[in-house]
């Protein structure tokens, strides 16, 4: 499966594997110790897709904001509970070689390579409307 995985990730646009020393996350399963990084890019520049690998599970995130706050946690927390998808967290993260930014990252373990692509559909999806609600935000605030 470890094959399956390194060759849908590496086929995606820009794949870049995230080198230096990676902080662990927290999962449904504990804390667990991330291996690899690897990024490559979503619909929107800046906002990449996130791949990461620990040593026996595989997660795939997309970032929502390149730096995070608790209003936009709240909002990204109250946007997904609105969507079906079921398995989906939320964490902020900070990438090696770019410590200046706390990323908002909606993530899943990913359990088959199958489910990738439709992961892949419905995160690009996510992003697009909790930025167009970001925005809409901005636009009331300059009112």
């Amino acid at each position: 499966m470890k094959n399956e995985f390194d060759q849908l990730i590496k086929n995606q646009p820009n794949c870049k594997k995230i080198k230096g020393k990676y902080l662990p996350i927290q999962t449904h399963t504990g804390i667990e110790s991330i291996e690899q990084i690897f990024t490559f890019d979503s619909q929107r520049k800046n906002y990449p897709f996130i791949f990461m690998v620990t040593k026996t599970h595989y997660y795939l995130g997309i970032t929502l904001a390149r730096q995070s706050s608790d209003f936009l946690v709240n909002l990204a927390k109250k946007m997904i509970s609105d969507y079906k998808i079921t398995k989906i967290n939320l964490m902020q993260y900070m990438l090696p070689k770019d410590i200046s930014s706390l990323k908002l990252i909606l993530f899943r373990e990913i359990g088959q390579a199958i489910e990738l692509n439709d992961i892949i559909k419905d995160f690009s999806e996510i992003q697009t409307r909790f930025i167009a609600k970001q925005q809409k935000i901005i636009d009331s605030i300059k009112d």
